[in-house]
C-alpha cells in the first residue's frame, strides 16, 4: 500500500510479477520516488526494483547465491546501490560492503568487514556510508570512493547498553548526525533512538518508546527528509501498526 501523507489516500500497488510476502520487510524508495527495492527470497539472496506506477518488477538487480543480502542503501543519484553480501562459505560469514553501479553492473568491494545485520546509511552528500562494524561492535563511517573507515562509537567505551544495538539508519538532512537504536533485554519492550556527531563524540538519546515487541522492531524506520519526522512499527505479540512521529530531531541552527 501507498498513502499519501498530505490527504490519507492510500492505493495498492500490485507487481506483475510474484514476489513472496516477506521480501517486502525492507522497503527502499529510490531517490526519485520512482521505483521501491525489495528482498526477493526468505533470506535475501536478490533485490528487485519495483515500479511504483506500473507495478512493473525488474528482477535481480542483485543476486547472491552463496549468502544473503542486507542493508541496501541508495546513493543520493540513484546511480549506485549499496549494501552488504553475507557469505556462508566460510565459518565466520564474512560480509563485504559492496557498491554496485547500476548504469554498468560493476562492483565494488568497499570493506571485508561489514555488519552481518546490514544497517547501511548512505550520507546526504553521498560521499560517507556509516555502518556497524560487527566483529568489533562499532559505529564506523567510510568514504564511498573507498579507504580506511573511522570509528564514530566504540560500544565498549560507553555504559549505554547492555545488550544490542541496532545501528545506523539514517544521516540527518544536513549531514551533521548518525542515527541508531539501543535496547536492552532486561527492559524487554523498549526501545531508545539516538544520534551521534558525524564527527564522533558523546551520542543524545532523542526518544525513549515503550510497548515494542522488540527494540529492533523500531526498524525498518524511515527518517523524512525534511529530518523532522520519522515512521517506525509498534506493537505486541505481532500486532503492528505504522506509526509517524513528527518533531523529531532539534532543528539545526548555522554557526556563523
Amino acid at each position: 500500500m501507498i498513502r499519501s501523507m498530505k490527504t490519507g489516500e492510500e492505493r495498492e500497488l500490485i507487481p506483475d510479477q510474484d514476489i513472496a510476502p516477506w521480501a517486502f520487510g525492507q522497503l527502499r524508495w529510490s531517490p526519485d520516488g520512482r521505483s521501491i527495492l525489495c528482498g526477493g527470497d526468505p533470506v535475501w539472496k536478490n533485490l528487485h526494483l519495483v515500479d511504483v506506477q506500473t507495478g512493473h518488477v525488474t528482477a535481480n538487480v542483485v543476486i547472491n547465491n552463496c549468502g544473503y543480502i542486507q542493508g541496501p542503501a541508495w546513493s543520493p543519484d540513484g546511480k549506485t546501490l549499496f549494501f552488504t553480501r553475507v557469505r556462508f562459505e566460510k565459518e565466520d560469514w564474512p560480509a563485504p560492503i559492496v557498491a554496485l553501479n547500476l548504469e554498468t553492473g560493476v562492483e565494488r568491494e568497499l570493506y571485508p568487514g561489514g555488519s552481518g545485520d546490514g544497517f547501511l546509511a548512505v550520507s546526504p552528500d553521498g560521499r560517507q556510508l556509516a555502518f556497524r562494524d560487527q566483529k568489533d561492535e562499532m559505529i564506523k563511517v567510510l568514504p564511498t570512493e573507498g579507504g580506511e573507515p573511522r570509528t564514530l562509537l566504540d560500544r565498549k567505551d560507553l555504559n549505554l547498553w547492555e545488550t544490542g544495538f541496532w545501528a545506523p539508519f539514517a544521516w540527518t538532512p544536513d549531514g551533521r548526525y548518525v542515527l541508531f537504536v539501543t535496547g536492552s533485554n532486561e527492559q524487554p519492550g523498549i526501545a531508545q533512538l539516538w544520534r551521534i556527531s558525524a564527527e564522533g563524540g558523546i551520542p543524545q538519546k532523542l526518544l525513549e518508546e515503550r510497548g515494542m515487541l522488540r527494540p529492533l522492531h523500531i526498524f525498518p524506520s524511515s527518517l523524512h527528509p525534511d529530518g523532522r519526522r520519522i515512521a517506525f512499527q509498534k506493537g505486541r505479540n505481532w500486532h503492528m501498526d505504522l506509526w509517524v512521529m513528527e518533531n523529531l530531531l532539534p532543528i539545526s541552527t548555522a554557526s556563523r
